[in-house]
């Protein structure tokens, strides 16, 4: 995850902190494919509106700063802080990865293009997402329709906050 963490077991426990708080936010929900019977390309969203329990949040808040220490703390305020304030319905893409053995064959694509759908379908109005600057990802994603709409650098990475309009409705962004 650059900027704010780097090396695999740091990502782990990152990875496992958001899952824990986000587990506890109402609607969210985890998106998975398979290839060859192994999870290839995994995703997590969530209604940007919903908001888990005080606990949850403070459990996440403990574990980056205790485990992974004050700059990751800050790397992940900062990233957060960033994102631009929306009123309308708007899913967070809050996680979208695939197995690096499994790239390239279009996965990250189909789930990005499902979890859409799937956004339309419960009447949302745009999609979030945040990733890295020089991420290959963000040619995929303005491939897709979305738009840079803010940029923040957290401990020497850059991260763009994206934003897609949905069936034509868009979000107001402030």
């Amino acid at each position: 995850m650059p900027g704010i963490v780097e090396g695999r077991r740091r990502t782990r426990i990152l990875v496992k902190a958001i899952l824990d708080y986000y587990g506890a936010v109402p609607g969210a929900r985890l998106h998975g494919a398979d290839e060859d019977g192994r999870l290839a390309c995994a995703a997590l969203t969530a209604d940007l509106s919903a908001r888990a329990p005080f606990a949850a949040g403070l459990r996440l808040m403990l574990t980056v700063r205790l485990r992974l220490g004050r700059r990751a703390w800050e790397a992940l305020h900062l990233a957060h802080a960033r994102r631009p304030a929306i009123e309308g319905r708007v899913m967070e893409i809050v996680l979208l990865a695939t197995d690096p053995a499994s790239r390239r064959r279009g996965l990250g694509r189909a789930m990005l293009r499902r979890i859409l759908a799937e956004a339309e379908r419960d009447g949302f109005d745009g999609a979030l997402l945040a990733v890295g600057r020089d991420s290959p990802a963000v040619r995929l994603y303005e491939s897709e329709g979305f738009v840079a709409e803010s940029s923040c650098s957290t401990g020497g990475a850059g991260l763009l906050v994206m934003r897609r309009d949905i069936a034509g409705r868009s979000p107001h962004i402030r």
